[in-house]
């Protein structure tokens, strides 16, 4: 749009400037030499913001042109008598009106855009959940030296143990009425999640009939993209609540089975859809997530919070919040 409109001002004033230059007795160079200024100081200070800078927006990009123009304008002898500024203005030559122009206009289209970046930034950060947030002290560890980034991340595991410390009553309650359903012949111990949290949850029941003899045929795996997705990202798949549901219908879980469904955020929406539904079919669900007062916590019958706080990485679970749940 502000392409168009421009295209459009220049057409006009290239008009303007025909008959202007030709009924005036300004020399032609320095006629030229001032349109000059007056269309380019804008659209470089455009192209400065936008080539050197990750800021603008259309609305600064549109005033940064207006101001450019405005600003070569204040030099021009008839702006100068008309405002009564003072004469030595009329002295500066070409280059500077086109300089001071750039300037302006460049600092305007930036300005503009770097508040606007500032405000949503805090705003997404506001957002973030707990282990998806940017831990500040973390933020350059990628310069780091190797030993330095290595005790980082062994501190961060020794924080993410201690989040297991008073959880240890609600992880009590979960197994013993795990138990309890699990005693039914029938009963089978089920795990849902999606992506890291959904790998998790399988290298934790893979180890139950090598180890305990769990019987294979109570042990069933409800994951976002399928079993697949153990091994392949499955983008798009932990959104859809569509296949949960499915998958907890095809599966016809009842009241004797468990469901544990992990979700380091808590809000991943295929997993608490197994949750949901598996509930409602009378099944005992258990919820274990990393952010406090989160959806899938809310759906469970049984809520046990790990709150490992931020990564040191930002949003890589599978540094922390995962090895928890491993764990518990």
């Amino acid at each position: 749009l502000a392409t168009v409109v421009l295209g459009m001002l220049l057409f006009l004033m290239s008009i303007v400037c025909f008959y202007w230059q030709r009924y005036s007795d300004i020399p032609l160079l320095e006629f030229v030499l001032g349109v000059m200024a007056f269309a380019y100081s804008g659209l470089l200070g455009v192209y400065i913001t936008a080539v050197f800078t990750k800021r603008g927006s259309p609305a600064s990009v549109i005033a940064a042109l207006i101001v450019g123009f405005l600003v070569v304008m204040l030099f021009q002898p008839f702006t100068i008598d008309m405002l009564g500024l003072p004469e030595a203005l009329k002295k500066i030559a070409f280059p500077w009106h086109l300089c001071v122009g750039v300037t302006v206009a460049t600092w305007y289209a930036s300005s503009a855009r770097r508040t606007r970046r500032r405000t949503e930034g805090k705003k997404k950060e506001s957002q973030m959940s707990g282990t998806e947030a940017i831990d500040p002290r973390y933020t350059d560890i990628d310069t780091w030296p190797a030993i330095d980034a290595v005790a980082a991340m062994v501190e961060g595991q020794r924080i993410a143990v201690a989040a297991l410390t008073d959880q240890t009553t609600a992880i009590a309650a979960a197994c013993e009425a795990a138990a309890g359903r699990l005693t039914s012949p029938g009963g089978r111990l089920i795990y849902a999640g999606a992506g890291t949290s959904g790998r998790v949850a399988v290298q934790d029941g893979v180890e139950l009939t090598p180890t305990f003899g769990w019987p294979p045929d109570r042990l069933l795996y409800l994951l976002a993209g399928g079993i697949e997705a153990l091994v392949e990202s499955a983008e798009g798949a932990e959104d859809d609540v569509e296949d949960a549901a499915a998958q907890v219908a095809a599966h016809a879980v009842v009241r004797d089975d468990v469901v544990i469904a992990v979700a380091a955020s808590g809000h991943t929406p295929f997993t608490v859809k197994i949750v949901e539904d598996a509930r409602a079919r009378g099944a005992l669900t258990i919820g274990i997530a990393n952010n406090p007062a989160t959806p899938l916590l809310a759906a469970a019958d049984h809520a046990i919070l790990l709150d490992t706080g931020s990564e040191i990485i930002s949003g890589s679970t599978r540094m922390k919040a995962g090895p928890r749940k491993r764990r518990r």
